[in-house]
């Protein structure tokens, strides 16, 4: 029996991207009988207490970055608190330690501190270290700094799409390979199996949001509306966090879009609206994920990295993610429909092209048990 731990198990938040990977990664890996497996989360809601000692460890970590060192911080934390010591044992009693990146190595955070001094302490104890589901980019030298220490202590790497392949080869990161995101496996899911019960009308334009989109984003939702008046078809949008919950009454109440959330649909029914949607607008990386598998053409927008580029070089698709703050709206209305009208060829291209990564996904799992 080997023991793996999931550290970041993101599959409790409500965020459909989180869950999608987060309840993939566990059907990846229980596809071995001989595995038990166990998980740590990244903590978002904590007490006073915790978030003070997650600062002193941030800032200690700042001062020392040597694996000596978090190896001795970790013994010493554990008996500051409970779920620390709680997360330690389950790494001391494992096999295998996974981080499941989740997007959250692109900045210097408390989160990123501490998947260091997990992985460090894994590693000091001989378990193997494995990170998957990765975006690697650098907001700065600091982030940098540590990042690269991230992957001393890890014998696997799996990067997302390939511009977090290229920014490895910049840190010599060993054994890196690129293996799409989990939420591939969403093109397993058939659809018309899928329960959902909204009434929603026969044709619809849907659209998601971005971490860069606000409610000052006046040319984005022009662009949407000239869409709409176009083609005559309602708008639905999604939220798929709370950055987009935060456009509900703008949305709502100005643009007469209607509104749904993770209230309302878990991810398998985000993939069924995506479906039979007759296009989807998104700045979110595993909404279009969930778009390129379920066959339906989208129309991306750039994020707060350079991860929606890398997923449209994996997917070889030929729209570049618009940019919000130099959005030419008439030059992009032409060219979008240009699209719609070429869809058939190239909605094609991406199932075809989602097949061949999901598995390519499942071998390289596969592989590291």
């Amino acid at each position: 029996m080997k023991n793996v731990v999931l550290l970041n198990y993101t599959g409790s938040e409500s965020n459909w991207g989180c869950q999608a990977t987060s309840n993939h990664l566990i059907d990846l890996i229980k596809k071995r009988p001989e595995i038990s497996l166990e998980f740590i989360d990244i903590e978002y809601r904590v007490g006073f207490y915790r978030k003070l000692l997650n600062k002193i460890r941030m800032t200690l970590s700042f001062l020392i970055v040597h694996q000596q060192f978090t190896y001795f911080f970790s013994e010493v934390f554990k008996f500051l608190h409970a779920l620390e010591r709680d997360n330690l044992n389950k790494i001391k009693d494992c096999d295998i330690l996974i981080l499941n990146g989740e997007g959250s190595l692109h900045g210097f955070t408390s989160e990123l501190i501490k998947f260091i001094q997990y992985l460090s302490y894994a590693n000091k104890l001989g378990k193997e270290v494995i990170t998957v589901n990765q975006s690697l980019y650098f907001d700065n030298k600091k982030a940098k700094k540590y990042l690269k220490e991230v992957y001393r202590y890890s014998s696997i790497n799996f990067f997302r799409e390939p511009i977090s392949i290229e920014n490895s080869e910049s840190l010599n990161i060993k054994n890196a390979h690129l293996v799409p995101d989990a939420a591939f496996l969403n093109y397993y899911f058939n659809t018309d199996e899928i329960y959902s019960s909204l009434k929603l009308p026969s044709k619809y334009i849907l659209v998601s949001g971005s971490i860069l989109l606000t409610k000052d984003s006046q040319s984005f939702f022009s662009f949407i509306d000239k869409l709409k008046n176009h083609y005559k078809y309602p708008v639905i949008f999604l939220a798929s966090c709370e950055a987009d919950k935060a456009l509900e009454n703008i949305v709502k109440d100005y643009y007469q879009y209607d509104y749904y959330d993770n209230d309302d649909l878990d991810f398998r029914q985000v993939q069924k609206i995506i479906k039979e949607s007759e296009f989807f607008i998104s700045g979110r990386f595993h909404m279009n994920i969930f778009s390129a598998c379920a066959g339906k053409i989208f129309i991306p927008f750039i994020s707060n990295t350079k991860k929606m580029e890398g997923l449209v070089n994996l997917l070889d698709y030929p729209i570049n993610p618009l940019d919000l703050n130099t959005l030419d709206i008439d030059q992009e209305f032409e060219h979008i429909q240009k699209i719609i009208n070429e869809r058939q060829v190239l909605e094609s291209h991406i199932s075809k092209k989602s097949k061949i990564l999901v598995e390519k996904v499942e071998r390289n799992y596969e592989k590291i048990f």
